[in-house]
């Protein structure tokens, strides 16, 4: 096996640990949290620590696209110039944190919102940590160029689970909503200390300074960064937006069904979109290098490895996708089967598109493919906005389909015009 293909595996694992974590710590946390709390506050608490998930979209992807020019540099050999476009990734955070911090925190301090003042405080302190959450972006830019985006994955991924310790330190030592967030805060606090000397111990070739800030980097960094949060917005309403949707016209009962059946079939398109996370950074040094062959044959190969097992798992859970349904849901959900294959066939395309995409992510040539993106999804919302109400849940379902359908199709027309544009470069005199 290459070394570019053993640290995707390795890339794979440590997003497997990530979201082992992710669904442990869900598991345990409702028990835990109801032992100490009531039903009421538990609910609140779960509302209150939802909102400032939005804040992690505020770096705009300035820092996946630093990441992504300094596995370039460093696969010409460039440290100078990874230094110059790291520097200009802590210039922007730098100046961009505090600013969301205090637009976030400071109307929380002069006005009440209908909340109560544990509420706005912990709401407060939610969102610090998830702007210090924003900044530790800056690790998997440091670590990523030098083959050790897996090794940040399960440090990023550990960090999370000091925040969750703290924050149970928090609910049994003080009891309140703002004692919870407080405890998280502390938590991740702590974990950015820890991981910023992790850093400079194993990837000392980086510098965390600000002495080579570049004005154009900055520049260049926010254009393609805005470009990559085409992806969370489109993200955000082809899930939650369709679930809002759902709800609101269908109900809860029809939310509940279409919810689990997603979560579900998701599951098939897991594997690639970890496979295509992990990739990104070889993907990044083999193009940086002048190797963009051999980046498109690495592309192709894990396509065609995961491809066959997604398939293969979409015609198992056509088959036992029933009888599972009623075991998780204990006979409480009744299966629709035209529902369930459209976002089973939807999951496949999902499959597909987010490998091959890998090419123009990690390589920032993403622009027109995230626009497309972001199009597609909001006129997917529109298309069971306007048809939910004949069609039921299958409405909401064709149109999650209809996404990953078209995204394939528009992944594809991107890499042809790539393709042709280099052509026309290449015949150039």
């Amino acid at each position: 096996m290459s070394q570019s293909r053993l640290r995707v595996v390795e890339g794979v694992a440590a997003h497997f640990y990530a979201q082992g974590v992710t669904i442990l710590t869900q598991l345990v946390t409702l028990p835990i949290f109801l032992a100490r709390w009531s039903t009421e506050q538990y609910g609140q608490w779960i509302i209150l620590s939802a909102i400032p998930i939005y804040l992690t979209v505020a770096d705009f992807g300035i820092v996946t696209a630093g990441g992504n020019m300094m596995s370039m540099h460093r696969a010409r050999g460039e440290m100078a110039e990874l230094n110059r476009v790291f520097h200009s990734s802590i210039f922007i955070i730098v100046v961009m944190v505090p600013l969301l911090a205090l637009c976030a925190v400071g109307p929380l301090l002069f006005f009440g919102f209908g909340l109560s003042l544990d509420q706005r405080a912990a709401l407060a302190l939610l969102a610090i940590a998830a702007l210090l959450n924003v900044a530790c972006g800056l690790f998997d830019s440091a670590y990523r160029p030098f083959g050790k985006y897996p090794k940040v994955t399960l440090l990023l991924t550990t960090a999370r689970v000091v925040d969750w310790t703290g924050s149970i330190v928090g609910l049994y030592v003080g009891g309140s909503l703002a004692s919870v967030a407080v405890g998280l805060l502390c938590g991740r606090v702590v974990s950015c200390i820890a991981l910023f000397l992790f850093a400079l111990r194993d990837v000392p070739e980086v510098k965390w300074n600000l002495e080579h800030v570049d004005s154009k980097l900055v520049k260049q960094l926010i254009r393609s960064g805005i470009g990559f949060l085409s992806f969370p917005i489109g993200n955000m309403l082809v899930l939650q937006g369709m679930v809002v949707l759902v709800g609101a016209q269908l109900g809860g009962g029809a939310v509940a069904l279409f919810s689990t059946c997603r979560t579900l079939a998701r599951l098939l398109a897991q594997m690639a979109i970890l496979t295509g996370k992990s990739m990104a950074p070889e993907i990044s040094k083999l193009f940086g290098a002048g190797k963009e062959h051999e980046g498109d044959i690495l592309i192709r190969q894990l396509l065609w490895t995961i491809l066959p097992f997604t398939v293969v798992g979409a015609v198992a859970l056509e088959f036992f996708g029933p009888m599972i349904l009623d075991h998780w849901s204990r006979g409480k959900l009744t299966f629709d089967r035209t529902v369930f294959t459209w976002l089973l066939a939807g999951a496949i395309f999902a499959g597909y598109w987010q490998i091959r995409s890998t090419k123009l992510t990690a390589t920032n040539r993403h622009s027109l493919l995230a626009t497309m993106f972001l199009i597609v999804s909001a006129a997917a919302l529109l298309v069971a906005y306007l048809t939910e109400k004949v069609f039921g849940i299958a409405a909401a379902a064709a149109a999650t389909f209809l996404v990953e359908f078209l995204m394939a199709l528009c992944t594809t027309w991107a890499l042809l015009r790539l393709k042709w544009s280099n052509a026309s470069l290449s015949t150039l005199p």
